[in-house]
């Protein structure tokens, strides 16, 4: 697969280089064949499909795990989920400003974490 993926960025980068060599050119996509109006080349590629390419994210959390948002650190805030070093950085960053959380809902006011990540994780989650 990573042999495809390089064959695919190869290609894209060979058509980029042309386009910039060959002045201005419009690009139409017929299929996996793409043609350009001037000269009327044609650079056939192979048909690839997304989903090749696509990594796959485990994002089941297992129920049992909690969480002290006012001890864990960053290796341990991202075992949530939706949480990855950015936001775990941000949360210790806040708690180092802020002092302790004084509850779950105040993780809220950490930038990047909304009410929609609120929601993923607050099960997962405590102060005490």
């Amino acid at each position: 697969m990573k042999k495809r993926a390089l064959d695919f960025l190869m290609a894209a980068c060979l058509l980029v280089c042309l386009g910039f060599l060959g002045g201005r050119m419009s690009v139409m996509l017929e299929g996996p064949t793409l043609s350009w109006s001037q000269g009327a080349q044609l650079v056939r590629l192979p048909q690839l499909s997304l989903e090749a390419y696509q990594v796959e994210e485990n994002d089941e959390t297992p129920e049992e795990l909690m969480v002290n948002i006012n001890q864990a650190g960053e290796e341990e805030l991202c075992q949530l989920p939706q949480i990855g070093p950015a936001r775990a950085q941000s949360i210790l960053e806040y708690r180092e400003k802020n002092g302790p959380f004084a509850s779950i809902q105040e993780i809220r006011a950490v930038s990047g974490i909304g009410d929609g990540i609120f929601q993923q994780i607050r099960e997962h989650i405590t102060v005490d």
